[in-house]
């Protein structure tokens, strides 16, 4: 295995596990004053209380045949972020299974893939916040200091998916073809 691969392959790795640990319910993406926010729940502390326990909140499943009734565009975007996670998950394991096999184009395009998906999850999660942040008194200009592990995994997932579609042009050309080399 070539030095390209292995950067390749080890790069890949660091995003595929960063973004299984965004995915756990114990990663927390935004926290303010006693909000604690994830991809599944929203768990809130008084902070006037010095003992208070955590009331947390599913935000639930979706449901398809109450989604065609009414349209919530905020549920949507943390759907979406959801969704992009596990997209990321997918094509950098697909990536993965590119490099092992030696197949250049696959994982130029499994990687530029998860590299864009790896976006957008961040950028639905800031949308969702923006949005859903009026709701529980979060002034929209101040999300970005919400920020928290879950979202700092998948900002350091984003850009490491970024130098695997970069470092995945160096990988060469597969030439499993023996008989044409034979000529």
């Amino acid at each position: 295995m070539s030095c390209s691969k292995v950067v390749t392959s080890l790069v890949s790795l660091i995003v595929l596990l960063a973004f299984v640990a965004c995915l756990t319910p114990q990663v927390f993406w935004s926290k303010v004053d006693g909000h604690e926010i994830n991809l599944w729940e929203n768990c809130y502390t008084d902070q006037n209380i010095t003992d208070a326990a955590k009331n947390c909140t599913t935000f639930g499943r979706p449901d398809p045949f109450n989604a065609i009734k009414e349209k919530d565009d905020v549920k949507a975007l943390r759907d979406g972020t959801i969704a992009a996670c596990v997209f990321v998950v997918l094509f950098t394991g697909m990536s993965m299974l590119c490099v092992c096999c030696s197949r250049k184009w696959g994982v130029v395009i499994c990687s530029f893939i998860a590299a864009l998906c790896a976006t957008a999850s961040i950028g639905a999660w800031v949308e969702f916040m923006q949005h859903k942040g009026k709701t529980w008194n979060i002034d929209p200009k101040e999300i970005y200091q919400t920020a928290d592990v879950g979202l700092a995994l998948a900002a350091a997932g984003m850009v490491f998916s970024y130098i695997a579609f970069f470092s995945s042009f160096c990988i060469g050309k597969s030439h499993s073809d023996k008989y044409g080399e034979l000529a």
